[in-house]
């Protein structure tokens, strides 16, 4: 039996395609990533409790940064992918190149910050040997930064010209020598002196910097890429590419931040409540961490296919492409929130005992905020979408400001209100951050109708409007 489709499905048919084609190798890079810091995490718990808290407290500064430094690079893929829909390939290496030079000068301060950093912890209240040991760490994982962030602009800019299984293999491939460098180093095998935790900050290091070099080589190879990322005089730096970098990156890397603000804000409240509530809060974070990658793959993927439609001059399939992305992301979002409520005890049991006398608590609570959670995973898809397809129009800097407020003031406003004025406790702080993420959706729902109608007027004149697209038999284009 052969379904035949009118045009409006042929449409959807293909941006349900090319968003999984771009989606799938994307978040299995992303998720390889999660993998190399999983294998990392092991090999510390074998060094024991010290190494292991030492290591807590230097990926938590480290990360502070390398979510804003990411977050700027995300840029490079909205930048590159409406090069190509240009068909401008200079103007493709141009992006790559700058955003590296950004890169430079970002990690040469993060670097020096974070080698003094970690000195600072003992006056917080951490244990002397501990913070001894984060500043061993620190020491060598941090020469790795510049590779990690390479690798990242390499990914933005290999899958915005239609090739993200690239960074899917070299991302594979970095599991497996990380396991190997740690054997080698950690333990002292091939006659090497047994390093410790230095050892697992320099494998993660050199194993960071062998795929940013084998990832750049194979580019540079390729014979679909390497017209894009010719290296010359031309190429080395432009004012104006770096300046739109930044410009279009610093308020996304911002918006990571104040999502990542928010969720620790959420932490401290729930601490009040006793170590039962905090505990259950931590089973959720914990075993929700890897699930963050799937709208975080999601809002690449929308960046990417709205800015090539832009650079393509197909202004109006760029809607059929956001509302392609919602439509999967939903699905998925559903898919993962059922199974995940469905599991809800299994889930609680990998991380306490049912001989705990808390247990019974810790069940209960954990079970309440876990479907909460499914249903923020949900939203968050969605505002992860929409963002991605606001930024693939260029437009960041005012969705800074909508997360900046609601996140906030709804979020972890609302979540005070609820907890402590109507004595709803952890509860509060759950739904406060579902009002927040709600929120935020819809007003950025809003801004990207506005921001796409003046798109559209800018293309097709002053007089043209959203109803007069909805009303007109013109047919979006394909592409």
């Amino acid at each position: 039996m052969i379904i035949k489709l009118n045009y409006k499905q042929k449409i959807y048919f293909i941006e349900f395609k090319k968003t999984l084609m771009l989606f799938g190798p994307l978040l299995a890079a992303l998720l390889s990533q999660k993998g190399m810091s999983l294998v990392d995490a092991l090999f510390m718990g074998s060094l024991g409790p010290e190494s292991l808290a030492a290591s807590s407290l230097a990926h938590s500064l480290y990360s502070f940064f390398a979510t804003v430094g990411l977050g700027i690079l995300s840029s490079v893929g909205v930048l590159v992918a409406r090069a190509y829909g240009e068909k401008n390939s200079l103007k493709a290496g141009i992006v790559f190149y700058s955003s590296v030079c950004i890169t430079a000068v970002f990690c040469v301060l993060t670097i020096i910050i974070l080698w003094f950093a970690p000195t600072f912890l003992v006056s917080f209240g951490q244990e002397p040997r501990v913070v001894g040991k984060t500043i061993e760490y620190m020491h060598t994982v941090i020469w790795g930064l510049p590779a990690l962030m390479a690798f990242f602009a390499l990914l933005e800019f290999s899958s915005s010209l239609e090739h993200p299984r690239i960074a899917m293999v070299f991302s594979f491939i970095s599991i497996p020598l990380v396991a190997i460098a740690n054997n080698i180093f950690v333990y002292g095998r091939l006659g090497l002196p047994k390093m410790g935790i230095v050892g697992i900050g320099l494998s993660t290091a050199l194993v960071q910097w062998m795929i940013c070099i084998g990832f750049y080589l194979y580019v540079l190879w390729h014979k679909d890429l390497r017209e894009y990322i010719k290296f010359s005089a031309k190429t080395f730096f432009s004012k104006d590419a770096a300046r739109e970098i930044i410009k279009i990156g610093l308020p996304a890397g911002f918006i990571n931040l104040l999502e990542t603000g928010m969720m620790f804000a959420a932490a401290l409240m729930m601490g009040r409540f006793g170590t039962t509530t905090l505990a259950a809060h931590q089973i959720i974070i914990v075993s929700t961490t890897i699930l963050c990658r799937f709208p975080m793959a999601f809002g690449i993927t929308s960046a990417i296919r709205v800015s090539q439609k832009v650079g393509m001059k197909r202004y109006k399939s760029v809607r059929a492409t956001l509302k392609a992305n919602l439509l999967l992301g939903s699905v998925m979002g559903i898919i993962l929130g059922i199974v995940f409520a469905t599991f809800s005890v299994q889930i609680v049991n990998l991380f306490i005992s049912q001989s705990e006398a808390s247990y019974g608590e810790v069940l209960r609570l954990s079970k309440i905020y876990i479907y909460i959670g499914a249903v923020i995973q949900l939203v968050d898809y969605l505002v992860s979408i929409i963002n991605g397809s606001l930024r693939g129009m260029k437009d960041t800097f005012v969705p800074m400001w909508i997360c900046l407020v609601l996140y906030w003031v709804v979020g972890i406003g609302g979540g005070y209100v609820l907890a402590f004025i109507f004595h709803l406790e952890g509860l509060g702080v759950w739904i406060g951050q579902l009002l927040g993420l709600a929120s935020t959706c819809l007003v950025l729902y809003i801004r990207f109708n506005k921001v796409y109608g003046r798109m559209l007027a800018d293309a097709f004149g002053s007089k043209y409007t959203l109803q007069k697209q909805k009303t007109t038999n013109s047919k979006p284009q394909v592409s």
